[in-house]
């Protein structure tokens, strides 16, 4: 099982809907999400929401964008280098987007191998991990030439059972001091994840509700570098007003005497319409009609 994560990118894409939508009730402020209270994930992530997309607003490798237009969404996407996993819905609907791309270089190019048939790289420099350690299997930082991110790895001898558990570890793994310099011998890696981001459906805020959500991620490392990109691609179905209650299969239509005092005198009329009896009345019985 194959497993990654981007933290800024879901949150930057949901917040490009602020250029499109937002809470009357809050004078053009950002509009206000809830979570459904039966999805913890969900109920997790609305949380962190708002101050990620802040932190991405400030990551200049993430981009996002906001359309009505399903095409327009599509072709965006395919700039970036991605093909849409969401390209159709209804024609109220807002399709959103948001990207992720690092590319560094190691501080020195490292040697490459390979090994029982696996491409392997060996770095020399640049790479450090804590002194002491009691875990099996140390953090190792490496250092890259552009200023702003290292990549850390480690060894696990189990896999992260979910997104939950495989963003905890990585935040262990970042959050220690590096200071013993070390040699690193890793594999080459290209790994390509899909998701269908489902802990995203049902969103709410007031009438609009993400009803698609998707998620690509990508790493790739060698001996000169490694690239980390991402794509977060949420629907948003959108309100104009009161709610539609659409009826598709048989329905009771019931006619109230109004003002009738007691409540079993109230019904005049009713009626069970199936299948067979949807169509058009004749002409010259309604009121109005020719």
């Amino acid at each position: 099982m194959t497993l990654a994560i981007s933290p800024f990118t879901m949150p930057a894409a949901l917040a490009a809907a602020d250029s499109i939508i937002s809470d009357p009730a809050w004078s053009g402020n950002p509009a206000i999400w809830s979570a459904d209270p039966a999805n913890s994930e969900q109920v997790a992530w609305i949380k962190s929401f708002r101050r990620r997309a802040i932190i991405a607003h400030s990551i200049s490798e993430i981009r996002r964008n906001a359309t009505t237009s399903p095409d327009n969404h599509v072709a965006w996407l395919r700039a970036e280098g991605w093909d849409a996993q969401i390209s159709r819905g209804e024609p109220l609907d807002i399709f959103l987007a948001a990207t992720l791309n690092i590319v560094a270089k190691w501080r020195k190019v490292g040697i490459p191998r390979v090994e029982e048939g696996v491409d392997r790289v060996l770095l020399r420099a640049e790479a450090y991990t804590s002194r002491i350690s009691t875990e099996r299997h140390s953090v190792v930082e490496v250092l890259t030439q552009h200023d702003g991110f290292s990549f850390c790895f480690q060894q696990v001898d189990e896999a992260p059972t979910d997104r939950t558990a495989l963003a905890a570890m990585a935040l262990s793994m970042v959050s220690r001091d590096a200071c013993e310099e070390v040699c690193l011998d890793f594999p080459m890696v290209d790994l390509r994840v899909r998701d269908d981001a489902r802990y995203m459906i049902g969103l709410r805020s007031g009438p609009n509700i993400v009803t698609q959500a998707a998620e690509q991620l990508r790493l790739e490392l060698n001996e000169v570098g490694g690239r980390a990109s991402a794509a977060a691609e949420v629907a948003v179905s959108r309100g104009s007003g009161p709610r539609t209650i659409r009826i598709d299969g048989p329905f009771i239509v019931a006619i109230n005497r109004n003002g009738a005092p007691v409540d079993e005198d109230k019904v005049v009329f009713a009626a069970y319409c199936n299948r067979s009896c949807w169509r058009r009345p004749a002409d010259g019985r309604m009121p109005g009609s020719p």
